[in-house]
């Protein structure tokens, strides 16, 4: 069992979302990459506007200097119940892992003095994030809407072409409310046509329906290499 313990002077700072406002360079970027003509040419610059930008925007951050050390419980047990705010004993223990963040590296984190260590605000540095908002969501409604169809259209597949009413006894299968889970089994029904399909995916969930007549053939699906 691992223990952490944490020791911090921070400052907590927050912002609301719709203070923040995307820097038109980015707003540019994205409109330019949905204006290429193919589903792959849109995407790929979205990734890449997304890969130098961010995913995502901190709304609410920790900044300030803190001190963590981690082990096991047995570990903890040896230190004397009078040190908790000290480094001098930490030779007793081999296997802990400290990690400091903010402060000089002289500034003489023992003997129970780092924890009231008055650490200029220039040396502070973030210590965690406590929530962030998507990046894509400062976007405008309607560009939203645009990278929502490109998500959707990576994966799910409709052809441009309008398909007749299918007459009886032909069935037409759509799966689409599927398209995000993975398959690993696709099994067909089929004599002179297709008489069934069923696809079966890894977690289990299986659509469409088994069927009978025909001869039945199982393909399993493996992870390519």
């Amino acid at each position: 069992m691992k223990i952490r313990y944490d020791a911090d002077t921070s400052l907590r700072v927050q912002v609301l979302p719709e203070d923040l406002v995307p820097v038109p360079e980015f707003v540019a970027a994205i409109e330019k990459a949905l204006d290429r003509p193919t589903r792959f040419e849109k995407f790929q610059p979205v990734y890449n506007d997304l890969n130098r930008w961010g995913d995502v925007m901190p709304l609410e951050i920790e900044m300030g200097t803190s001190l963590s050390l981690t082990d096991t419980k047995d570990n903890f047990a040896q230190l004397p119940a009078t040190t908790t705010n000290s480094l001098s004993h930490l030779s007793i223990i081999t296997t802990a892992n400290m990690i400091r963040k903010g402060a000089a590296s002289n500034m003489g984190w023992g003997d129970a003095a780092w924890a009231n260590l008055d650490v200029p605000v220039t040396e502070w540095r973030l210590i965690g994030v406590i929530a962030v908002v998507p990046t894509l969501s400062l976007l405008a409604n309607d560009i939203q809407t645009q990278l929502a169809d490109l998500h959707d259209e990576r994966l799910s597949y409709v052809p441009p072409l309008a398909v007749d009413e299918m007459p009886w006894p032909c069935k037409r299968y759509d799966d689409v409310k599927n398209a995000s889970r993975t398959i690993s089994k696709v099994v067909v029904r089929s004599g002179n046509h297709i008489a069934a399909l069923s696809v079966t995916y890894l977690d289990g969930v299986t659509s469409g329906t088994g069927g009978d007549g025909g001869n039945e053939q199982t393909f399993a699906l493996t992870e390519g290499l």
